[in-house]
């Protein structure tokens, strides 16, 4: 039934009220210097699993995320074209195909974005019926869901968690945060400040601008993957800011 995937009133809005506190203390209004406490939306459940704003990763699904933040997501389907080169077989590579949850108007004004687990048998439909496509410059095409397959998208567990804040935030803050990273690794003059423990990737810009990336701790080698670095390059690490 309905219901069962959503949880109790009671339980509702008790996850409504604690969203509403996390986001307000995490990012502060005005001019106010930023004072962030990381207990403020990293937390550990009962199993000692590490929750963020109240999402586990690879545990909690769409539709309860948006029960626990209090907002509705915009939900679509991404095609991200492979090189064309043919691969040892002689194979040209199948497109990826991710399915992403956006969070334009979080309550206090800041964005999240969601990446979801997906299966092969579900992406064949939702795939089927996607539609309004929209090109970016970069290859990638972006597809609207069908109404019709929005509750297998509400089922899906999410794996990525990606929060923008609506302050711009400085290496000090960061650290302030979240305390001296692993690594600082810097590419094309934006700086990632890694926090493997934490399966964190804090992205700055030269401007201030930050991105939160959040994925499993023990799936953090995907994040080293993007940016071409290895376990061994993290433990042997310099420790000092550039």
């Amino acid at each position: 039934m309905k219901d069962s995937r959503f949880m109790s009133t009671k339980i509702k809005i008790l996850y409504l009220l604690l969203a509403i506190l996390v986001v307000y203390t995490l990012w502060p209004s005005g001019n106010d210097q930023p004072n962030l406490i990381q207990s403020s939306f990293i937390t550990e459940d009962e199993a000692g699993k590490m929750k963020v704003f109240g999402i586990t990763l690879g545990e909690t699904t769409l539709g309860e995320a948006e029960t626990i933040l209090a907002s509705r997501a915009k939900r679509a389907l991404f095609i991200m074209p492979l090189d064309e080169n043919k691969n040892e077989n002689g194979e040209t590579p199948t497109p990826e195909h991710n399915i992403e949850a956006f969070f334009p108007n979080m309550p206090d004004n800041s964005k999240m974005l969601l990446g979801l687990k997906t299966i092969e048998s579900d992406m064949a439909q939702i795939r089927h019926k996607a539609h309004n496509p929209i090109a970016f410059p970069s290859g990638n095409i972006k597809l609207k869901i069908a109404d019709e397959h929005q509750d297998i998208v509400n089922a899906m567990s999410i794996i990525t968690l990606t929060a923008i804040p609506r302050i711009n935030l400085s290496p000090e803050d960061v650290r302030n945060k979240f305390g001296e990273p692993t690594l600082i690794h810097v590419q094309d003059e934006i700086l990632h400040f890694l926090y493997p423990a934490l399966g964190l990737d804090v992205i700055l810009d030269k401007s201030g601008e930050a991105m939160l990336q959040f994925v499993e701790p023990g799936k953090f080698s995907q994040v080293l993957q993007s940016l071409d670095l290895n376990e061994e390059m993290l433990n042997s690490a310099n420790h000092e800011a550039p």
